[in-house]
């Protein structure tokens, strides 16, 4: 019997691959990558596709599937939350003010993602969220990341911060004050809103982050080759070049680009060179950090494979990006963004069709509010601005 099955599953793999051979023989010769039209509000996994002959030269070696994230960085929990605020162009002393809560609340310097209330009370994490509220809400929010990670806890609370009510105001109200008496009140108020305050101790535990870490500049600190992201790809550091408003849609340097040899993205020239219609794909190493280059709402996202995000501008232009990982997306349905603001991750071969990891990026000017799915050759029907202009610009503020 089971020689039978093995003999039947023989002669099925050969009429499949003769199915599959007959089908490519009828491509045209230099079409490595075939998708059919789709045009509406959906768009397709894989609508964006880049033509590269050699398409796995750069992918990342011993890739898995994971989700990535952001990369902290600091010696210790500590640092990386003062630097991940810092890094939301936030001040020293707001900073300071939002460390000190996060302290008292979790019970030490350490600020230990691990810690449960004292005495078996119902708060969790940094910031003790109620575990059948709060709490509920980052598991639901995180996953399948681990919601004990310290990542994705700061993450959570800027998500918080920015996008659920009735917190969703402490984020643009914390950026007002100007001392960390201000920043310590007012984040306990809009955001940690505890029975018993203890003002003193997070006004204490504030001016002490503020003492150790208030003299340095880490938001600009490129990352270690150590870190890696949560694929286990290194990430590129960087920092965000913004001029004029505009962002280099990338958190990266010079040398992250120029280096993806033999394919860089061609940042010397002032012409479109993406495949059949104006847009750019720039190779990056999985796990790099891609954000907004210009301001507006989330108007669409879908977070599965080849992960995208589009963003109607407050210029009227429709920002699209994609091949991002699947689950790194950082943004909401409907959420105001600002220049800089982390959209996702790079994602993985997979995530990019078979090609190397790299972000497409295009901008489609009014009248149109939203991106349509077409790829390759059906995209030349609709006027994409010619992005090199402003890459190339921004290009050269970045690090190097």
């Amino acid at each position: 019997m089971k020689k039978m099955q093995h003999h039947i599953l023989q002669r099925l793999s050969v009429i499949v691959l003769a199915v599959v051979l007959a089908i490519t023989n009828t491509l045209p010769a230099n079409a490595q990558f075939f998708t059919q039209e789709r045009e509406g509000l959906d768009l397709p996994e894989n609508e964006i596709l880049f033509y590269d002959p050699k398409a796995d030269a750069l992918e990342c070696a011993g890739l898995g599937q994971d989700n990535g994230g952001v990369t902290l960085i600091g010696s210790d929990n500590l640092e990386k939350a003062w630097n991940f605020f810092i890094g939301k162009d936030l001040s020293p002393n707001q900073t300071a003010g939002i460390l000190g809560n996060l302290i008292w609340e979790s019970g030490s310097e350490a600020l230990d993602p691990n810690s449960n209330q004292q005495g078996g009370g119902p708060g969790r994490g940094i910031a003790q969220w109620t575990v059948n509220e709060r709490w509920a809400d980052l598991v639901k929010w995180a996953a399948p990341r681990n919601p004990r990670d310290l990542a994705v806890q700061l993450e959570y609370i800027w998500y918080e911060m920015n996008n659920v009510a009735p917190y969703n105001k402490t984020a643009e109200r914390i950026k007002a004050t100007a001392t960390v008496e201000e920043a310590v009140l007012l984040f306990e108020r809009e955001f940690e809103r505890a029975g018993k305050p203890v003002l003193g101790k997070r006004l204490h535990y504030a001016n002490l982050a503020l003492a150790r870490y208030g003299g340095t500049t880490p938001g600009a600190t490129p990352a270690p080759d150590s870190l890696r992201d949560a694929s286990g790809c290194p990430t590129d550091g960087g920092s965000i070049a913004v001029v004029d408003g505009k962002a280099f849609p990338l958190q990266t340097t010079k040398s992250a680009i120029t280096g993806n040899k033999p394919y860089p993205w061609c940042h010397t020239s002032q012409s479109n060179c993406h495949h059949d219609y104006n847009a750019a794909d720039i190779m990056i190493s999985t796990g790099t950090l891609v954000v907004a280059a210009a301001p507006g709402k989330v108007v669409k996202i879908n977070e599965g494979r080849a992960a995208h995000v589009v963003i109607l501008g407050d210029d009227r232009n429709v920002y699209y990006y994609t091949h991002m990982g699947r689950g790194t997306i950082k943004v909401a349905d409907n959420q105001a963004v600002t220049t800089g603001t982390p959209l996702g991750n790079i994602g993985t071969k997979d995530d990019a069709q078979g090609t190397p990891p790299h972000l497409h990026f295009d901008i489609l000017p009014p009248p149109y509010a939203m991106r349509m799915g077409c790829s390759g050759a059906s995209c030349t029907r609709y006027p994409f601005q010619n992005v090199q202009p402003l890459l190339t610009t921004l290009f050269q503020a970045l690090p190097e």
